[in-house]
């Protein structure tokens, strides 16, 4: 009952109960939790001080989305950023504290891109799909050609000499002489 006691007193201790207000219900952090939807101008106003935007820059996220007031940046990736700025990150062309597009929990700028350059019609898109199968199906039935799988079932290999007999005559006409099938057979036969 002691121990219990102690234990009770180290966990309710001040140095334990210290870290206490930095839980937050949910997995956020509290300064990375965004605020409540903006309703009114001020509100707008300090939204888009909080993340580096001009007032008028800012537009915040549907309600539906259950992000806050964080601002939709719109469809950015790395091919619409300037190459040749000294972002803080080159690598991903960001700069330091710049807010980065909701869109990021998803799939990062890398692995998108909307710069309309890439778009093809369903046509071309069928073509290509079509390209890619029947190309795969004619490597693997050329290689069949070159590379046989199933050869061709060889005859047993009696005493005859089938190639002698080859290819209308009877190989029984033909006894191989000279070598013998199996010792162990001839040897209990005598």
């Amino acid at each position: 009952m002691q121990a219990l006691t102690a234990l009770r007193r180290i966990s309710m201790s001040a140095s334990v109960l210290r870290g206490r207000d930095w839980i937050v219900e949910g997995w956020w952090i509290r300064d990375h939790k965004p605020d409540p939807w903006p309703e009114t101008p001020e509100e707008r106003k300090a939204a888009a001080r909080k993340y580096g935007l001009r007032e008028e820059d800012y537009v915040s996220l549907p309600r539906d989305k259950h992000v806050g007031n964080y601002p939709d940046l719109g469809l950015l990736n790395y091919d619409l950023k300037d190459p040749y700025e000294d972002w803080s990150y080159g690598t991903m062309r960001r700069n330091y504290n710049e807010p980065v597009p909701h869109m990021f929990n998803v799939i990062h700028a890398d692995r998108y891109t909307f710069t309309g350059l890439e778009y093809i019609t369903p046509l071309q898109a069928l073509r290509n799909i079509l390209v890619l199968f029947f190309g795969f199906v004619g490597l693997v039935w050329f290689s069949r050609q070159l590379i046989p799988v199933n050869e061709v079932p060889k005859p047993k290999q009696y005493a005859y000499d089938y190639d002698l007999a080859w290819p209308f005559k009877d190989p029984k006409n033909f006894p191989q002489t000279g070598w013998i099938l199996c010792p162990c057979i001839t040897e209990t036969a005598k």
